[in-house]
C-alpha cells in the first residue's frame, strides 16, 4: 500500500480530500490539493485531488447559475409588469428550487461515492473531468 509523506495511504488522503470538498469548502480543499501537487509524487493521488477540486468548482458554478436564473426572471417580470400587472411565473421558481435541491443531493452522492471508491485507490469515472485531467497531466 502506497503511503503519502504524511504516513497515511494515498487512498485515505484522496478520500479525505473528497470529504473536505463536501463538508468544508474551498480553503481546506485548496490546502489539501496544493500539498498533494507540491509534495507528493503519486500521479493517481495528484489526479484524484485535482478531480475533487474540479468537481467542487463545477457544482459551485451550476449552483451559481441556477441561483442567477430567479434574478433574470425577476427582471423580466418587472419589465413585463410595466405593461401587464398580472404577469408572474411562480411555477418556474418552484421548478428551480426543486432542481437546486436535486443538484445538492447529487453533489453529496458524488462526493460520498468518490470518497468510498478512493479508499481502495479506485476511480470514479466522470468523462469530461477525466479527459480534462488526463490532457493536463503528463505521465510519470
Amino acid at each position: 500500500m502506497e503511503k503519502t509523506k504524511l504516513g497515511i495511504s494515498v487512498g485515505l488522503y484522496a478520500a479525505i480530500t473528497f470529504l473536505v470538498s463536501l463538508f468544508s469548502g474551498y480553503l481546506g480543499l485548496i490546502l489539501l490539493v496544493g500539498y498533494a501537487l507540491y509534495a507528493e509524487s503519486d500521479l493517481w493521488l495528484k489526479k484524484t485531488v485535482v478531480k475533487a477540486f474540479l468537481i467542487t468548482v463545477a457544482f459551485s458554478v451550476i449552483n451559481y447559475v441556477i441561483g442567477f436564473i430567479p434574478d433574470i426572471l425577476g427582471f423580466v417580470e418587472s419589465l413585463v409588469g410595466l405593461f401587464s400587472p398580472y404577469f408572474r411565473v411562480p411555477v418556474v421558481h418552484s421548478l428551480l428550487n426543486a432542481l437546486s435541491t436535486a443538484i445538492r443531493i447529487l453533489e453529496k452522492v458524488v462526493f460520498l461515492l468518490a470518497a468510498i471508491i478512493s479508499l481502495k485507490k479506485g476511480k470514479l469515472s466522470l468523462g469530461p473531468v477525466d479527459k480534462l485531467i488526463d490532457k493536463h497531466f503528463a505521465a510519470e
